[in-house]
Order: C-alpha cells, then structure tokens, then sequence
C-alpha cells in the first residue's frame, strides 16, 4: 500500500512540475483553398462597337456626308461650285483655272462624290471590303498616304487630258483591288473572287461611262489608279512581311 501510495504521489508531483497544456486534437484533413478564380458571373462584358479600320470608315462616312451634302444643299444654294466633280482639260467647261483655290482642292475631293446612288453603294461596299485587311497588313497611316496620292494623281491627269468630269472613287478602289491581290500572291495563290471583284467591277464602270457620256477615256484614268496599286504592292511592306524578318 505504502509503494502504490508513493508512485501515485510521485506521479501527481511530476504533472504538477511540468503542466503541459492539452493540445485540441484537429482533424486530419484541411480542405486546401481554392486558387480558381471567383466566377465573375455578376460582372458580364457588354456588347460594343469598334471603329476597327479608322481610315476606311473615315473615307466611307466622308463619302456619304458629301453626297448629301451636294446633293440637297450644293445643288440648290451654291450651283456652280461642283466641289466634288474633277477638272477637265483646258477649252472645256469644267478647265482647271490655276487663280482658283477651289479648284485645288477639288484634284482630290471629287473622290469622296458620287452621281447616283446605286454608284455610292457600290463603292461603301467594296471600300469597306477591302480597305480594313489592307489597314492591317499596311497600316492605317500607309494606306492613307496611297489613297491621298491614287486621288491627286488621277485628278491631275484627269485636269489636263479628260473632257469629261470625275465623280466617285474608282481610282482609289482599282488601287484597292490590285493592292489586296498582292497580299495573296506573297502566298502563292491568286483568289478567284478577286479577279472577279476587278472583272466585274471594271466592267460596271466602262458601261455607266459609255452610256452616260460615250467616252472611254474616264475609264482609264480611274485604271491608273489600279497602276499605282502595283507600284504601291513593289514599293510598300506589309507590317507583317516584316515582323517575320
């Protein structure tokens, strides 16, 4: 009795020398924290508009104020201004007179023109086509500068050869035309539909012109701007001919 007395005194004494305090028994598993980020079901993107390819709608919209424009306020309030009309050659009724600043100005404005509306279409349509791929591969600045110089060229040609005003932008879309053609031969193949764009649009135009005026020579001079389209596709680098270099 005297030996189980001691033992349990020595035991109380050792527990009481060192307290140690009860560690709370935690359950094996911890469920790990996500690391997926929270679902952003009440955030939901909203629908917008982009204003993708800036130089080719800026033409377009352009093109379509002017039109209004001539059409219910020029005609009526200021009629001998043709603001948006090419020049012809000396000795006819439209010549380029060198003392007039309008006239300056309309070596180029008469691409953003049209005579009817079936014409205006047709031109938002294929402008608007062609024109954001060629911003892409060239650039919007680029593509800018070859329109500006498609447009004064064929207006100057037009100033001291035609006999027969320019309305629209033919040259800029004949340019357009054999422009994008270049981009597809970089890859070894012409598209068909393209051809037919040019084909068919080439034809449009001879007709309109031979029933409207009976004159070809209009007609050539919008195919120079399909000619500074080639010059432009030896001349100008697409942005990502070189980046891959």
């Amino acid at each position: 009795m005297d030996d189980a007395t001691v033992v349990y005194e020595n035991e109380d004494a050792t527990v009481v020398a060192n307290p140690k305090p009860e560690k709370s028994q935690k359950s094996s598993y911890e469920p790990k924290k996500s690391t997926k980020p929270k679902s952003r079901s009440k955030k939901k993107s909203k629908l917008g508009i982009e204003y993708n390819a800036p130089v080719s709608l800026t033409f377009s919209i352009l093109c379509l104020v002017a039109f209004v424009l001539e059409k219910f306020l020029l005609e009526k309030m200021v009629p001998d201004l043709h603001l948006f009309t090419s020049l012809t050659k000396q000795g006819s009724e439209f010549a380029f007179v060198a003392s007039n600043p309008v006239h300056y100005v309309r070596l180029i404005t008469y691409v953003f023109g049209a005579v009817n509306w079936n014409q205006l279409f047709v031109s938002l349509i294929l402008v608007l086509l062609l024109g954001p791929s060629l911003e892409i591969n060239y650039g919007g600045k680029l593509l800018f500068v070859m329109m500006l110089i498609s447009s004064f060229v064929s207006g100057v040609i037009s100033a001291c050869f035609s006999a027969v005003t320019l309305s629209g932008a033919s040259s800029v879309i004949f340019m357009m035309i054999i422009l994008s053609s270049y981009s597809a031969i970089e890859k070894k193949k012409m598209p068909l539909s393209l051809i037919f764009v040019f084909i068919f649009f080439f034809a449009k135009e001879t007709m309109e012109m031979l029933a409207e005026t009976s004159c070809f020579y209009p007609v050539l001079i919008s195919l120079l701007g399909g000619f500074l389209g080639c010059v432009f596709g030896f001349i100008a680098t697409p942005i990502k001919r070189g980046k891959k270099k």
